[in-house]
C-alpha cells in the first residue's frame, strides 16, 4: 500500500504529464501546419511564378536553376519536416502515455506493470527530477523543429534572392 504522501506525489507527476500530451496535440494541430502551410504556398507560387517567366528570358539562367533548386529543396525538406515532426509528437505522446501508465501501476497495483517497469526510475525518481526530464522531452523536440524551420527558411529566402536577381537582369 502506498503513503498519502506517494499518493500525492504520483498525483503531482500525472497532472505534470498532461499539459505537454495536450500541448503536442495542439502544435500538431495549430503551430506546425500555420507555418508549413504558409512555407509551402510560398515556395509553390513561385516555383511557378518562376516557370511562367523563364519561357521568354534567357539572361542569368544560373540564378533561375539556383533559385529553382533552393526553393524545391525547401519546399521537399518543408513537406518532409511536417512528417518528421508529427512523427516525433506521436512518439513523444506514446512516450507520456506510457509513464501516465506506469504511474498510475503504483498507484493502484491492479494495472499491468510493464510500464513502470520500464520507466521505474523516472517514476520513482523526486518530483523536481520528474519535472526536468519531462521538460527536457519537450525541449529536445521543439528544438529539433526549430533547427527544420531556420534551414528551410535560409533556403528559401535564399532562392528568392537568386530569382529576384534574374528577374531584375530580365526586365
Amino acid at each position: 500500500m502506498i503513503t498519502e504522501k506517494e499518493k500525492d506525489d504520483i498525483e503531482k507527476k500525472i497532472s505534470l504529464l498532461k499539459n505537454p500530451m495536450q500541448s503536442d496535440s495542439d502544435n500538431i494541430l495549430h503551430n506546425s501546419l500555420q507555418f508549413e502551410y504558409k512555407i509551402t504556398y510560398i515556395a509553390a507560387g513561385a516555383i511557378v511564378s518562376i516557370l511562367v517567366f523563364a519561357n521568354k528570358h534567357h539572361i542569368g539562367t544560373e540564378y533561375l536553376l539556383t533559385g529553382l533548386i533552393l526553393l524545391l529543396g525547401a519546399l521537399i525538406m518543408n513537406l518532409y519536416s511536417y512528417i518528421w515532426y508529427k512523427n516525433k509528437l506521436d512518439k513523444e505522446l506514446d512516450y507520456f502515455i506510457d509513464i501516465r501508465n506506469g504511474l498510475l501501476y503504483k498507484q493502484d497495483r491492479s494495472r499491468d506493470p510493464v510500464y513502470y517497469e520500464k520507466y521505474k526510475n523516472l517514476i520513482d525518481s523526486p518530483l523536481p527530477d520528474f519535472h526536468k526530464e519531462i521538460d527536457e522531452t519537450v525541449i529536445r523536440k521543439n528544438k529539433l523543429a526549430d533547427q527544420f524551420n531556420k534551414i528551410n527558411l535560409v533556403l528559401m529566402i535564399i532562392g528568392l534572392i537568386a530569382i529576384s536577381i534574374y528577374v531584375i537582369l530580365n526586365l
